[in-house]
């Protein structure tokens, strides 16, 4: 009966056991990054998305983005569809359309067109493209399809099943990824030609594989419908197999389709394959064909990528590894591959176009392809020993340059009427190689006043030229800018600016002053020609928002001081200026406004420390007058008044957010004190009076210690000057009172020690010093300092916790490449003890640390950098087919992985223990059963 029923049991168990087929798609970044920080940002897929108790926030269609720790990742895990890592991106293809100088031609432009591709199509022959992805704005103008390959052996692959239609949407990712890395223009990114036209032509099946003749058929189309769209480009990310030199012999129709293309001027970028371990020294197919612009691929530092094809018939290098694009699905994606190179070549084409047709010129593709080569940023490959141009747009345009620079005529603005005989004269310029910059100044009789050359650098500049000693006139002027091959153009119109003698002066207040009275005096005075009589000014006053004051008087003669006074209402920021005019209605304001702010408010000052009567037994006691200060707009000056009269003053102070303090040593006697501070208004307000007494003891204690506090603790250490050591003498502490004790010391590694106590205590003695070396092991790490905390009286039995502010040399950390975070404290009982630490803020060249403690002895101040974490890697995917050589596939790799589903888990372990005790119960209750039927 035992063996059956345990045989039973087993095979109730694994009927039980569920089969968890479903599977989640997890972004390898995110399980590799989870528990390398608290909470991580991801992307999710999800089709019901109150099944989870995240924070969840939409995006489009079931695509929503949370911030989630380990434990929200496996609840993720049992209900989405997929997670990716939301990545931190720019507005542009990340560190790729710079690398190829993309981002520094799209501001340039031709009779105010910018250089981005308009008008000219891109036929993409890939997986097709999702047209309405939110970045790609609705410019893919035209679609279609020819696709054989099926999944399954019968019908077509195209949208309906058929061989070929008009529809090229992208049902696998590729395309649509290519397709971003041309043209994209949208909120998440950039492509290299954000502007120009795309024609998707779909010729994969779901899984990325395509006959070669699908694809002829679709250079074929692209090619016949090239004037309808204006294709001067088509770009293929697509091979298969690998050869040594041209395959026209092998490819007779694919070779026919290039050459027609190319026969018309248009560029055919073709990938030429990722895997070299397969193919060494061979380029894929339709590459290999002779008319290709076949495209292999370098690293984000322009490096030959060695994992992907290439070889002598290679003809240009472009940004591969780790391309930022779109996602079929929406948002972005990264992908890696010679499929990510081409379309960079394409876009770069695309633009080269659009200049060609606004300078009227034609080359055709062998010249592009080898300016692109000559000109590009040269990369070299030791395998091939030979070296390629990875492609540099700004330096094909510079090659192929017929236009004149671009110029702007920037300050005087045009038509200005100054009475400054003294001008700076700016002129912008434009262009993909500047030269050199002519500045020209006419008088009114077209006599030229100044005329200066500079030479430039650049693609773009903009140049200061100073002028002084101007007449009264009507002056004219120009900039002439010319490039490095020889092509130059001044601003479309000349700028003029009119001097006359006629202007403004502000005298009071000056500019930026406060005052603290509502009455102000404003004073400025009125100059013209002396041609021209003065005839009135006006004052123009201003609150933070509008023109709230404005008066006019009548004024002779040709120079005139004129006072206006205003009463203020409230306090604000005001600005104001002067408005003069002549008896020609020639009119001049100050060249600008002055500021004043009214404050009235005195500033709020509070006293920290010492507290309210303070006593101290010592022969000397440094005392730190901590004090608390605020104002709206700033303070001139603190004083610090003992026995009502001023000590010190501090006229420096500029954070307002910090305490402030006067150190001072006083000897035996008694005091009083108070902080007196005037804002930059001149606002004054002081504080209460707090005492402080002295008494000397009898015997000074040994060692060189001082005393001093009661209740929260006072001041000491040694008898004046900076001391290793501090002692602190405590009359009473308790619960309700615990010790507070505030260092003003600039050796001891301590800014403050507050000690709870468990019960009341008397005559406590508090020693804090300062040790350059102990006789103990160092614990772990690179040593700031160690010191010491001596209680006497009183024991760590009778404290429940103490807390340390301790500061380090922020110079020590840096000269030790150390971070802030890599601070730790550390205390000896029997052995080296890591106390909790938290960084709390940062004062001049100091940081600042807070610790708990349970108790007190010696304590290391330590540096320890933290491991840092391993480097993600990327898996390579996708593998050529190993049947037919005519098929060809996808040329990228992409950054993934699959997790197993953990859906239901803890329901299925609760029906498992269920089912388990019900069989028990039910095998218990047969076996009595059929004991009791055989009595």
């Amino acid at each position: 009966m035992g063996k059956r029923f345990i045989l039973l049991v087993l095979i109730l168990l694994l009927i039980a056991t569920p089969v968890i087929g479903e599977e989640t798609f997890v972004d390898i970044q995110v399980l590799e990054n989870i528990d390398a920080v608290e909470k991580i940002s991801v992307v999710v897929e999800i089709e019901d998305p109150e099944d989870v108790n995240i924070d969840l926030n939409h995006i489009i269609d079931d695509f929503y983005v949370a911030e989630v720790n380990e434990g929200d990742l496996d609840e993720l895990i049992e209900e989405a569809e997929e997670i990716r890592a939301d990545q931190v991106l720019s507005v542009m293809l990340a560190d790729t359309v710079p690398q190829i100088n993309g981002t520094l031609v799209h501001p340039f432009t031709i009779n105010g067109v910018n250089l981005t591709g308009t008008g000219q199509g891109v036929c993409v022959v890939d997986t097709g493209v999702n047209g309405t992805h939110e970045d790609l704005n609705g410019r893919v103008i035209a679609e279609h399809c020819f696709c054989d390959v099926t999944d399954y052996g019968s019908g077509g692959c195209c949208s309906d099943n058929t061989n070929e239609n008009t529809v090229g949407k992208d049902d696998h990712s590729h395309g649509t990824h290519v397709a971003g890395i041309v043209g994209a223009n949208g909120t998440s990114m950039l492509g290299v030609a954000p502007n120009v036209n795309l024609i998707a032509v779909k010729v994969t099946n779901a899984s990325g594989s395509a006959f070669l003749s699908d694809i002829t058929e679709g250079i074929d189309w692209c090619v016949t419908n090239a004037d309808t769209y204006n294709i001067s480009v088509i770009t293929i990310s697509l091979g298969g197999g690998g050869f040594y030199g041209y395959c026209d012999g092998s490819y007779g129709a694919a070779a026919a389709a290039i050459n027609g293309a190319v026969g018309q001027n248009i560029t055919v970028t073709i990938a030429t394959g990722n895997y070299w371990s397969s193919y060494p020294h061979k380029i894929g197919t339709p590459a290999c064909l002779q008319n290709a612009t076949a495209v292999g691929a370098v690293d984000k530092s322009d490096v030959v990528y060695t994992t992907y094809q290439r070889n002598d018939i290679t003809d240009l290098m472009a940004p591969g590894v780790s391309v930022v694009s779109l996602s079929h699905a929406g948002g972005i994606s990264i992908k890696s591959g010679t499929s990510m190179a081409t379309p960079h070549v394409a876009g770069v084409v695309a633009i080269l176009n659009q200049y060609f047709e606004m300078s009227s010129q034609n080359p055709n593709v062998s010249d592009i392809q080898s300016v692109l080569n000559n000109t590009g940023f040269p990369v070299y490959d030791a395998v091939n020993d030979t070296t390629w141009g990875r492609v540099s747009l700004l330096n094909a345009l510079n090659y192929f340059d017929v236009s004149a620079p671009e110029v702007g005529l920037v300050s005087p603005v045009n038509g200005v009427v100054s009475g400054n005989t003294s001008q700076i004269f700016t002129c912008n310029a434009t262009d993909f190689g500047l030269s050199n910059i002519t500045f020209r100044l006419w008088n009114s009789s077209g006599v030229i006043e100044f005329n200066k050359t500079e030479n430039l650098t650049g693609i773009f500049n903009s140049s200061l030229f100073n002028v002084s000693s101007l007449g009264y006139d009507t002056f004219s002027w120009n900039c002439l800018v010319g490039d490095v091959n020889g092509n130059e153009g001044y601003a479309s119109s000349n700028s003029t600016v009119q001097i006359i003698s006629m202007f403004t002066t502000l005298n009071a207040p000056s500019n930026g002053s406060y005052t603290s009275s509502n009455r102000s005096t404003f004073n400025c005075t009125s100059q013209s020609d002396i041609a021209f009589e003065l005839t009135n000014v006006t004052l123009n006053l201003w609150n933070s928002s509008a023109l709230v004051y404005n008066s006019s008087m009548n004024i002779t003669g040709v120079e005139n001081t004129s006072t206006f006074n205003y009463n203020f209402s409230y306090e604000d920021s005001y600005s104001w200026n002067c408005f003069s005019f002549n008896n020609q209605t020639v009119s001049a304001w100050a060249t600008a406004n002055n500021s004043l702010v009214f404050d009235e408010t005195k500033p709020s000052v509070t006293l920290v420390f010492p507290n309210m009567s303070n006593t101290s037994t010592a022969a000397t006691a440094v005392y730190g007058f901590e004090y608390n200060v605020n104002d709206s707009n700033g303070i001139s000056n603190c004083s610090l008044m003992l026995n009502q009269i001023v000590n010190e003053t501090n006229s420096s102070i500029s954070n307002l957010t910090v305490n402030h303090f006067f150190t001072k040593t006083l000897g035996p006697g008694g005091y009083n004190w108070t902080v007196n501070c005037t804002d930059v208004a001149n606002n004054f307000n002081g504080t209460e009076v707090r005492n402080i007494t002295i008494t000397e003891p009898v015997a000074a204690p040994a060692g060189g210690e001082g005393g001093g506090g009661g209740g929260g603790g006072g001041g000491g250490g040694g008898s004046g000057g900076t001391s290793a050591s501090v002692t602190y003498l405590i009359d009473f502490a308790s619960e309700e009172e615990p010790i507070e004790l505030n260092l003003y010391n600039d050796v001891i590694p301590v800014s403050s020690l507050n000690i709870e106590v468990n019960k009341e205590l008397t005559n406590l003695k508090v020693k804090i010093e300062y040790l350059e070396e102990i006789e103990l092991d160092d614990p772990e790490g690179e040593v700031y300092g160690y010191f010491t905390v001596d209680l006497t009286n009183f024991g760590d039995e009778d404290i429940d916790s103490g807390d340390i502010t301790f500061k380090v040399d922020r110079d020590w950390i840096v000269d030790n490449d150390f971070g802030k975070e890599d601070i730790k404290l550390f205390r000896y009982v029997l052995d080296w003890e890591e106390l909790e630490v938290e960084y709390t803020e940062k004062i001049n060249s100091t940081y600042y640390y807070d610790s708990n403690t349970p108790g007190f002895s010696y304590f290391a101040i330590v540096a320890e950098s933290e491991e840092e974490g391993e480097e993600l890697v990327e898996d390579e995917e996708s593998e050529y087919p190993s049947e037919e050589e005519e098929i060809v596939q996808i040329q990228d790799s992409e950054l993934r992985d699959v997790v197993e589903d953990k859906r239901g888990y803890w329901q299925i372990y609760l029906i498992l223990g269920a089912i388990l005790l019900g069989t028990i119960g039910f095998l218990i209750w047969w076996k009595i059963k059929t004991s009791a039927d055989r009595l």
